[in-house]
């Protein structure tokens, strides 16, 4: 699971009718093997937050289909919420819980908005307030050829690099380092995030090689996800050099 800090985070906002305090929305994902399996939502009041060092909040949270209903069921928590406190610490009283299915079947193009109520549990509040923060989460597919040159002589403590870039923009999103590990010389992928000031960014990346006759086998497949503590994640690919290089095969990872 990904760590406090490794999120997707809105814009803060300052909520002026509940002591103008300071607060973010949060969104990120936990994986299973075949890939996302359920995103969450949470609330963080910030460090920085104005008001008490502790105020107690009643929380509705709610996910908009692109028509604006409600996609399932929401919930309704109390929390008392203090200033620097971290949201993540506390997801099993502030979140809303919806399948990644239910994202394909329920929202078009992958597009969805989490609506969050706010009340005062204590005190007097004198007006009602609103406002509006909003994420982007892009998408991008690509597919990219490697060719190696003389892959044979690879060595173990040699590294070949491989650099993708957007098709956006051309800028770098992910590098791939390929080297040799352990006895039999299996083929190990690093994937090193670009330093692009993207809080978090995820990756589902199928690996394979192509033959002589161009035809692709497939040999690794990982779910990665980068934020700011988590820079770098590793692969083993299902095949060595040694047995490629007996088939005489010519081998180009991608």
């Amino acid at each position: 699971m990904v760590n406090n800090g490794d999120c997707l985070e809105s814009p803060t906002f300052i909520v002026d009718t509940m002591e103008e305090t300071k607060w973010c929305l949060f969104v990120f994902l936990t994986f299973k093997d075949d890939g996302f399996k359920d995103l969450l939502f949470g609330l963080r009041r910030m460090p920085d937050s104005k008001g008490p060092s502790s105020i107690k909040i009643a929380i509705e949270y709610a996910l908009l289909t692109t028509d604006g209903s409600v996609a399932g069921e929401y919930t309704v928590t109390k929390q008392k919420v203090f200033k620097n406190e971290s949201v993540v610490q506390r997801l099993f009283d502030l979140k809303y819980v919806i399948s990644a299915d239910e994202i394909e079947k329920s929202f078009s193009n992958a597009n969805f908005t989490v609506r969050i109520k706010m009340w005062k549990c204590s005190g007097e509040i004198n007006n009602d307030g609103y406002c509006m923060a909003r994420t982007h989460i892009g998408v991008e597919k690509k597919s990219a050829i490697w060719s190696i040159r003389n892959f044979s002589t690879l060595e173990k403590g040699n590294e070949l690099t491989y650099r993708i870039n957007s098709t956006l923009n051309d800028k770098l999103i992910v590098m791939l380092k390929l080297s040799v590990t352990g006895e039999d010389e299996t083929l190990q992928v690093r994937f090193i995030s670009s330093d692009t000031g993207v809080e978090s960014r995820s990756f589902s990346i199928k690996l394979s090689v192509l033959n002589s006759n161009s035809d692709a086998v497939t040999c690794g497949e990982v779910k990665v996800m980068f934020g700011t503590r988590v820079k770098e994640s590793k692969c083993l690919l299902t095949l060595t050099k040694k047995r490629y290089n007996e088939k005489e095969k010519s081998v180009s990872p991608r």
